[in-house]
């Protein structure tokens, strides 16, 4: 398989931290399945744009794009939490 580069990779983020957030609002038909694999994808697109080699310009975008992916799995995890204990 090919290494993704930083523009797919971001793309691919982008999506996943949308796709998460839906999970987190309490979008209709969003399971906590779908939260769980959710954030398990977000960490690991993460991990994968920490360990690119980048320009400096891609340096800061990663930094920043990986800090928004973080924000979101909290953001989710505290949902799961929530969810938890509701039943």
């Amino acid at each position: 398989m090919a290494t993704a580069t930083f523009e797919q990779l971001k793309i691919i983020l982008n999506a996943a931290c949308e796709s998460l957030r839906s999970f987190t609002l309490g979008r209709v038909g969003v399971t906590p399945k779908f939260g769980r694999n959710g954030i398990k994808l977000v960490a690991l697109l993460c991990d994968k744009l920490s360990k690119l080699p980048n320009s400096p310009w891609d340096g800061r975008t990663s930094t920043t794009l990986i800090a928004l992916g973080r924000g979101r799995i909290k953001a989710a995890e505290a949902r799961l939490a929530l969810l938890q204990e509701m039943h």
